[in-house]
Formats: structure tokens, sequence, C-alpha cells
């Protein structure tokens, strides 16, 4: 009789054990998934204005330009500067170039007057920034809002000091480029001996002043 409770009470928990790694695997499937989600390229072309390949791009100013063709590159190629606001549009999808003020006026982003562009949110200073773009269908609000990247955006997104991300919180005039820093030490280090990054200064005005 107790070899039979035994072996009864084994199989009971071999079964929880089994359920609860099945369970286990049900989340980090999950998980998994989820991370997956997250990452999906997700980009339009800058010439129809279909979903882009990751496979299929061109190299330009240090920025990957996507394109959902051969075709579409090459039309590209043949005149980049028609499409200027469908590739800094682009370019925000794929977070190459970071959002530092209103596109419109040039002023800090309020952080709650967002409108939705395609796949991708744009902050705006005030409800009248933002009511002025929400208003236009996606087109206009991509010529609007892209057209000049120069007021709202920038092409840097490493700190020059660190390599990681930057923050717009931590910025420093220099040789009349906005430089961004990740935190309060490397801005502080780079205004000490600005010499020193003279170099990845140079490289990122460079890129900023062809916006």
């Amino acid at each position: 009789m107790k070899a039979r409770i035994t072996t009864l009470t084994l199989a009971l928990f071999a079964v929880v054990a089994v359920s609860g790694l099945s369970a286990q695997d049900g989340q980090q499937g999950t998980a998994s998934s989820t991370a997956k989600a997250q990452d999906k390229f997700v980009a339009s072309c800058p010439i129809s204005g279909g979903a882009a390949s990751e496979e299929n791009f061109i190299e330009r100013n240090g920025k990957k330009i996507y394109f959902c063709c051969p075709n579409c590159s090459k039309a590209f190629e043949a005149s980049p500067e028609k499409f200027a606001a469908t590739v800094n549009y682009q370019l925000l999808q794929t977070k190459q170039m970071v959002q530092v003020g209103c596109p419109l006026s040039g002023g800090p982003i309020a952080g709650d007057k967002k409108v939705k562009i395609g796949t991708t949110e744009v902050d705006f200073c005030c409800q009248n920034c933002q009511g002025k773009i929400a208003k236009m269908d996606q087109k206009e609000q991509v010529a609007t809002v892209f057209g000049s990247a120069a007021k709202g955006f920038t092409m840097q997104t490493k700190c020059p000091v660190s390599g990681q991300p930057i923050s717009t919180e931590h910025t420093v005039k220099h040789e009349g480029t906005d430089i961004y820093f990740c935190c309060p030490n490397c801005k502080a280090g780079f205004e000490k001996d600005p010499a020193k990054y003279a170099d990845k200064v140079a490289h990122l005005i460079k890129k900023d002043a062809g916006k």
C-alpha cells in the first residue's frame, strides 16, 4: 500500500514539474516574440512610400537609406535633393536621427504634444504647432515636418565622449553647432578639454552642416 502511495505521489510531482516547465517555456516564448516584434525593421521607402527592405540600401553621409527595390535607389541617386523630406522621415523611423526640438518653431518640445506621422511620433512645443500638423494628410505632414531637419532634429545619435546614446538635456554650442552628450559628466569633460574630442566633433559638425 505504501509503495502504491509513493508511486502515485511521484507521478503527481512529475506532472506538476512538467506543467511548470511548460508554463516557463511559454513565458520565455512570449518574451522572445515581444523582443522580436520590438526589433522588427520598419522603414518607408523614400521614393515609393512602400515598405523598404533592410537588405536594399545605400550609404550617404554616414547614414543608411533603405529602399523597396533597386529602381528606387537609382531614382534617389539621380536626384537626392528631391527626396530630402522622405529621407529625413525614414532616418527618424530607423533611429538614425534624433528629435531635439519642435520642427516648426525650433523651441523645446512639450513632451505631450505629439502627432503620429505614419509609423513614428513627433513631438511639438505647443498645441498650435501640434494642431497644425494633425490637420494635414501624411504626405503634407512629412513635407512640412521633415523638409528641413535643422530646426527640430540632429543627425548626431551618440555622445562624442562615451559613445552612448545622446540625451537632449545635455548640450553645448560648439562652433555654431549644438553637440549633445549622454550625461553631465561627459558634457563637463568636453567643456574642460574640447580639443581632446576635436576629430569626433568635427565629424558631427560636418554632418549637421549638411542638413
